[in-house]
């Protein structure tokens, strides 16, 4: 009950923060309307079995974004403890840093040799974090504000989600810093390259391996986070991928993760994404669901909308509680769940 608690109130603050954006135009229509007619509510839940790969608190405290490094060792952020969590392979969770009180880490990515990245959004900075836990902030030329979030291109170029700044910062391993996408200061969802891309409040963004950048945007009018998934080019061309369809008061993306693996798990040739959604009904409350999103923008159910205490089993019968946070590996899906790290495996 204290993880789903400490969960409602973190979404809350969030929202909070968004309902504080200046209201703009939506997405154009047509783009909806083109990425809508391209959805489906076709669900692979059959093929799927939801378990509960690790447990225990205070071990692991109300994590968060989660990512994978090369070697298939995780790593969960919590705001709350002030952590970045390690989790190996085999389940065995220990603190990689102990961040300072207040900072409110978001996002965390796995750079090379046991390194991660974390953006420390009241900070407003981005430190890196080395084997042994030395935690040293990157060198940044351009002041960066409510950093949410933190990608790494295959040659440690960083990409910074400058959430405040509403703009997507370039940083490479020499230290220049220069703005990829967006505008400072102006907010909006305009597609376009460079200066001429707007952004609301990208909280998140993921390096892709087809040498993509994806980042998800807050709806210009219910707020709700993670209401668009925008593609952008290493040039800096920003477009609108898929709008996430309504399904009550506020429905958006929490957290998602790209993969060449089709809706059933299958190696796939083209980049496609596994997805963490939740949804606040019109009858109240929060409810999560979990799917697959395809390169041509069609939606598939893994675990259907439900709310509830955590259940494992079959994945149309699963329940997950507080789910912030996802990253696949070869083998499986796994997400954050408050205390737990949740594992989403093909059905042998």
């Amino acid at each position: 009950m204290k993880n789903k608690s400490y969960t409602l109130i973190a979404l809350a603050l969030i929202i909070s923060v968004f309902q504080a954006c200046k209201k703009e135009s939506p997405v154009s229509e047509s783009i909806n309307a083109e990425k809508l007619a391209s959805q489906t509510r076709a669900s692979v839940s059959d093929n799927y079995v939801v378990s509960t790969f690790f447990e225990g608190y205070p071990a692991l405290d109300n994590a968060f974004r989660l990512c994978r490094s090369a070697n298939g060792t995780l790593y969960a952020s919590s705001a709350f403890a002030n952590k970045i969590y390690k989790i190996t392979t085999n389940a065995v969770v220990s603190d990689q840093a102990i961040l300072p009180a207040g900072s409110n880490v978001i996002g965390v990515k796995a750079g090379e040799s046991g390194t991660t990245y974390a953006a420390l959004y009241a900070e407003n900075r981005v430190v890196k974090i080395d084997r042994n836990g030395v935690i040293t902030t990157v060198p940044v030329s351009l002041a960066l504000k409510n950093p949410a979030d933190v990608a790494i291109g295959p040659d440690s170029t960083l990409y910074i989600c400058d959430a405040g700044n509403k703009r997507i910062v370039k940083v490479t391993p020499s230290g220049t810093a220069t703005v990829l996408a967006g505008k400072t200061g102006v907010a909006g969802t305009a597609d376009g390259k460079g200066a001429n891309a707007r952004f609301i409040f990208a909280i998140n963004i993921r390096y892709a391996s087809d040498n993509t950048l994806w980042v998800t945007d807050v709806d210009p009018v219910s707020h709700a986070p993670g209401k668009t998934l925008r593609k952008i080019t290493l040039d800096g061309t920003v477009t609108t991928f898929f709008t996430v369809p309504s399904s009550g008061v506020q429905t958006g993306i929490v957290d998602f993760a790209p993969a060449k693996r089709d809706k059933n798990f299958n190696v796939s040739s083209r980049v496609n994404f596994f997805v963490v959604t939740s949804n606040v009904p019109s009858s109240g409350g929060l409810e999560h669901k979990i799917s697959h999103l395809s390169f041509d923008g069609t939606e598939t159910t893994i675990v259907p909308f439900n709310s509830g205490e955590y259940t494992d089993g079959p994945a149309g019968q699963a329940i997950f509680g507080a789910p912030q946070g996802i990253a696949v590996t070869p083998e499986a899906i796994f997400v954050t769940d408050g205390s737990k790290i949740r594992k989403i495996s093909k059905k042998l």
